[in-house]
C-alpha cells in the first residue's frame, strides 16, 4: 500500500502523524484532520506552516492540532512569502514561543 500524499509530505519534513490514543513526542502530531483541511483548501501553503513551527527554536514540540490551526490561518494564504523571504519568516518564528499561543484542553 502507497502512502497518502499528506503522509509522503510529512515524511519530508520530518513529521510523524500518531493515532490520538498514543502520546505524541517530538516531531509528531495527532493533527491528521487539522493538515487535511490545509493541504485541502491552501496546497503546499501547508508546508511553510508545519516549517515555521518544526524548523524554529523550541517550537518543535509545538506541532498540536490547534497551533498548525492558527498559524495556517496566518501563513497559508500567504505562499508567497515561501518562495520570496522564507527565512525572513523563520528568524520572526525563532523569536515567537508557540507554547503560549494556543490555549489547550
Amino acid at each position: 500500500m502507497s502512502k497518502g500524499k499528506l503522509d509522503a509530505l510529512l515524511d519530508g519534513l520530518g513529521i510523524k502523524l500518531v493515532p490520538v490514543y498514543r502520546r505524541r513526542a517530538a516531531a509528531q502530531s495527532h493533527g491528521r484532520g487539522t493538515m487535511h483541511e490545509i493541504r485541502n483548501e491552501y496546497g503546499d501553503g501547508l508546508v511553510l506552516v508545519l516549517r515555521c513551527i518544526k524548523q524554529t527554536e523550541n517550537n518543535r514540540d509545538e506541532l498540536w492540532a490547534e497551533t498548525i490551526g492558527v498559524i495556517s490561518d496566518i501563513l497559508a494564504p500567504r505562499q508567497d512569502w515561501a518562495l520570496e523571504r522564507p527565512s525572513e519568516v523563520l528568524e520572526a518564528f525563532d523569536n515567537i514561543p508557540l507554547e503560549y499561543c494556543v490555549e489547550r484542553p
